[in-house]
């Protein structure tokens, strides 16, 4: 058998050894956890802000529709007007559009001293300030003798 202090050596370098295999272990360990973590939040930043530009362009585009509805019975009876089925002393009762039971029709109501008229228009589109974005629907007149004045085919 071999005497103890011919091993001591040996397992001095081996302890050595063991401990520089967990403090490089520990270190790596440490490291790549940081780097995960660190490569996480730069993924949820970058998300967030893909999600803050996507909900601006929402914002963008429904202010951008709230704007032509609102616009939509001033051009509606013009439209009508120009046409000549109203007539061209009509105005408008309210500028805001009623919603029919069809999806992107609208009624808009206009009156005369002697009658009232509904202006029922399609939303083709939201730019108004083309003329194809509003189709012309119906126009009727209310009251007693009220009655289709147009009706598009």
């Amino acid at each position: 058998m071999s005497e103890p202090h011919d091993v001591l050596p040996a397992l001095q370098r081996e302890w050595l050894v063991t401990r520089l295999v967990l403090i490089i272990g520990f270190a790596l360990a440490v490291g790549v956890g940081a780097y995960l973590a660190l490569a996480a939040r730069h993924e949820i930043q970058v998300m967030r802000a893909q999600v803050a530009r996507k909900i601006a362009a929402e914002q963008r585009a429904h202010a951008q529709m709230r704007a032509a509805v609102q616009a939509f019975c001033p051009v509606a009876v013009t439209q009508a007007k120009s046409m000549g089925v109203l007539p061209s002393y009509a105005t408008l009762v309210d500028k805001t559009p009623r919603r029919t039971s069809k999806p992107g029709r609208y009624l808009c109501i206009a009156r005369t001293p002697a009658a009232l008229y509904g202006v029922v228009g399609d939303f083709v589109c939201p730019d108004l300030k083309n003329a194809k974005c509003l189709s012309l629907y119906a126009v009727t007149q209310g009251g007693k003798n009220g009655g289709v004045i147009y009706r598009r085919r």
